[in-house]
């Protein structure tokens, strides 16, 4: 498989799907965004699971020679984990969270990798 930044994010998606991870969802952000290729979003449904997964993404990134950047403190009361690896977000939260922040429909431009978009959008146009 060739290493690019698509088959990482690929790949960080379906270790995510294969922790039992609901609605993993890969978005292609590269022509769309600045400071991001690729963004995938995962809901949890513990705290507990999203330490675990978290620390699997990273150990994942690392291990395809991604940097880790840390731009806040990491907090274990958090419903919402963000992994920043450079040319690829991983985002982690709860389902409360995930329909709140509705990422998916602030890419809704972004072209789907892994998943699929929810039928029913979250936020009204």
């Amino acid at each position: 498989m060739e290493d690019t930044s698509r088959n990482k994010a690929l790949n960080l998606c379906r270790i995510i799907a294969d922790r039992n991870v609901a609605d993993v969802l890969g978005l292609d952000l590269e022509p769309l965004c600045s400071w991001a290729s690729y963004l995938v979003l995962g809901t949890v449904s513990s705290r507990v699971q999203l330490q675990g997964v978290a620390q699997a993404v990273a150990d994942a990134m690392r291990e395809q020679g991604q940097d880790i950047r840390s731009g806040s403190k990491r907090n274990d009361e958090s419903s919402w984990r963000i992994i920043d690896g450079g040319d690829i977000v991983v985002s982690l939260m709860d389902q409360a969270s995930r329909e709140f922040y509705a990422l998916e429909d602030r890419w809704f431009e972004a072209d789907v990798i892994f998943g699929e978009r929810p039928v029913q959008s979250s936020i009204s146009s």
